[in-house]
């Protein structure tokens, strides 16, 4: 911990530390989704490239999930980490209903929350005075800029291997 943070009045760093342990959890739970997706993708013999920053969006969620928490905790005075979290359970589909799935999923989850995420993490990084919250921030927001550029990428390869089934699923 650290004095300037637990100098705070008591009521402002509970809410310090539960604005961060929820980023945290958001980002924990990412990282499955992201471990999910990549290996969906694989089952579906998607690029290479495509998995491969499926998974490695999933290790920048770990970063920041971790640092998030590690911000929580030092708001509160101690240490904290995030639970355990269990894979999804997918029965078998067919391919078409996977790329649809996935095509509706990285639209909503991807192309369109990761882009917003990062437009917030940037404009409060800009207003943060706090130097090691604001580096978070920052971090967050270079992540998710990069992780809404893969799924605007997995969006178009799902649009173009399942055709009209996966555009009709999207509209």
């Amino acid at each position: 911990t650290d004095q300037a943070a637990l100098s705070l009045r008591r009521d402002v760093r509970r809410a310090l530390a539960d604005f961060w342990r929820t980023q945290g959890e958001t980002e924990h739970s990412a990282v499955v989704a992201y471990q999910d997706v990549a290996r969906r993708l694989a089952l579906l013999d998607a690029p290479d490239d495509l998995v491969h920053r499926s998974l490695l969006a999933a290790e920048q969620s770990a970063a920041a999930c971790a640092r998030c928490f590690e911000l929580a905790g030092r708001y509160l005075g101690r240490s904290m980490q995030p639970g355990r979290l269990r894979r999804p359970l997918r029965l078998p589909r067919s391919r078409t209903h996977e790329l649809c799935s996935i095509a509706v999923e990285t639209l909503r989850d991807g192309v369109l929350q990761e882009a917003y995420a990062s437009r917030m993490w940037a404009a409060r990084a800009d207003r943060a005075t706090d130097s090691r919250a604001a580096d978070a921030m920052r971090m967050m927001a270079r992540d998710d800029a990069t992780h809404a550029a893969k799924a605007r990428d997995v969006l178009a390869w799902c649009l173009e291997t399942g055709g009209a089934p996966v555009r009709a699923a999207v509209r």
